[in-house]
């Protein structure tokens, strides 16, 4: 289900979702996000990051980093981003700027995107804390649910 929000910009030329109230929204729209401030990664990998002092910030104070990945229309993937450092957040920003997010998926503090990509392209995944100067380690999984049979 997409809807409205506000975005704020990460640094010159980045934006990233605000928290809204709800579990899991999805906000319009991002103008761009500079390719520069993205770590490249894709379906599959592991990404081990820490954020601490000296990361870019959001509006509020929370300490963010950035990544991008690859898709295409209607890929069904899963975004898990799980820490037991800080309460972390995710917002999914599609290749359009269409903004999705999570806070607290179930009943851990954990958050996950499940989604079908709305359209080809490159996606920004920005990973920050809940609370400003909230700092730690951190492990985000991007997955590709497509059914795979070996050949």
């Amino acid at each position: 289900m997409w809807q409205r929000a506000y975005l704020v910009f990460l640094a010159s030329f980045a934006v990233a979702a605000v928290p809204v109230s709800g579990q899991d929204s999805v906000t319009s729209t991002a103008d761009t996000v500079d390719e520069e401030f993205a770590k490249s990664t894709q379906y599959g990998a592991l990404e081990i990051g820490v954020l601490a002092k000296g990361d870019a910030r959001l509006q509020a104070g929370e300490f963010r980093d950035l990544y991008s990945f690859e898709g295409s229309k209607g890929d069904p993937v899963i975004i898990e981003l799980l820490s037991d450092d800080f309460d972390p957040y995710l917002a999914v920003i599609s290749p359009s700027g269409l903004v999705k997010r999570n806070d607290d998926w179930g009943a851990s503090s954990a958050s996950r995107i499940q989604m079908n990509l709305p359209e080809a392209g490159s996606y920004r995944v920005v990973v920050p804390s809940v609370r400003p100067g909230e700092e730690g380690a951190y492990v985000l999984r991007i997955r590709d649910q497509r059914v795979r049979i070996a050949q």
